[in-house]
């Protein structure tokens, strides 16, 4: 017998066995989960941390294109995107990440923000390094600030947050990531972008 012909021996539902449809705006209704961003959406603009971790980044994100350099600070941001959007187009996701060289202004953070328009999204990554560093506490504060200014369209990589407890996954210098380290940094950028998707 083929199973085509096969038939339920169970009676067939009637309109009052038949589950009801969710009314529209039921909480049954639930919206369609956004799409997660991809490498492809996304610019990066960073220093020499980034340039360290540009392996696991490319992993994590690929088809991201990253321009970082050594020694590059805040000074260097709009126009290290300017010329990211030069090349590649303006991609609606871009990550600076230039808090480890320099201090950080939040007019320098307001000037990106402007340039990259109300419909393209911000990471801000925090610097790390060590005690002798100083400017970098109060840079990253300026950070933190600016996001929370900014919540729809900014958020923070938390560099800093996330490496801290693990010098190990540092180099002698405790700035630079180890590949373990890389690892991580390329983690924390890739959550702050999914946390940006509306």
């Amino acid at each position: 017998m083929s199973a085509a012909a096969v038939q339920s021996s169970a009676p067939s539902p009637t309109p009052s066995d038949a589950p009801a449809a969710p009314e529209p705006g039921s909480a049954q209704e639930a919206p369609p989960a956004p799409e997660p961003v991809t490498g492809d959406q996304v610019a990066i603009a960073g220093d020499s941390v980034s340039l360290a971790s540009a392996a696991p980044l490319g992993e994590i994100l690929p088809g991201a294109v990253i321009d970082a350099e050594v020694s590059r600070s805040m000074y260097a941001g709009l126009a290290t995107v300017q010329a990211l959007d030069a090349q590649v187009g303006a991609r609606p996701y871009v990550v600076v990440a230039m808090a480890t060289n320099g201090t950080v202004d939040t007019a320098q953070l307001q000037e990106i923000l402007d340039y990259l328009g109300p419909d393209r999204r911000l990471v801000l990554v925090t610097g790390f390094g060590p005690e002798r560093a100083t400017w970098i506490p109060p840079a990253n504060q300026t950070v933190r600030d600016f996001a929370a200014a900014n919540p729809d369209r900014v958020a923070v990589a938390g560099w800093d947050e996330a490496i801290g407890g693990h010098p190990e996954m540092l180099a002698e210098d405790l700035i630079h990531p180890s590949g373990e380290g890389g690892a991580v940094y390329a983690d924390i950028v890739y959550q702050a972008l999914q946390s940006l998707v509306r």
